[in-house]
């Protein structure tokens, strides 16, 4: 799977094969973005989604559409997967909208979420140890 980018108008399109694509639509000007399927679910909290997003921010550089705030953030939506997908659909349009403000509230989510998952955290119930029964 690849992801390519027309370079006049900015706009993303999926591709299985880059060169194929490329074939079929001599007449444009397309550029591959990325070649990869990573997905972001939204485990491995704090180190897996500064990781996505660095991830996003170097291939937003590499398409030379590192200060297109709503560009990166359709490119970013086209990597999350699972858990992280859904939430997604459930964000304020401003924030699917906004590179900025959407990486913003994936750190938040991921972030927090990983620390309320601690063990030290008040999500885990601290039971009892059980009495043995003779």
């Amino acid at each position: 799977m690849a992801i390519v980018v027309n370079v006049d108008n900015g706009r993303l399109l999926l591709a299985t094969n880059f060169s194929a694509f490329c074939q079929a639509y001599p007449q444009k000007n397309y550029a591959l973005v990325v070649k990869s399927d990573l997905k972001f679910e939204g485990f491995g909290g704090t180190t897996q989604v500064t990781q996505f997003i660095t991830f996003i921010r170097r291939k937003a550089l590499a398409a030379s559409r590192s200060r297109d705030k709503e560009w990166i953030a359709d490119f970013a939506a086209t990597h999350l997967d699972g858990e992280a997908f859904l939430w997604h659909l459930n964000l304020d349009q401003a924030v699917q909208m906004d590179w900025d403000k959407l990486q913003r509230a994936l750190v938040e989510r991921y972030s927090a979420q990983a620390a309320a998952q601690s063990p030290g955290s008040t999500k885990y119930l601290s039971l009892p140890t059980p009495k043995r029964v003779l």
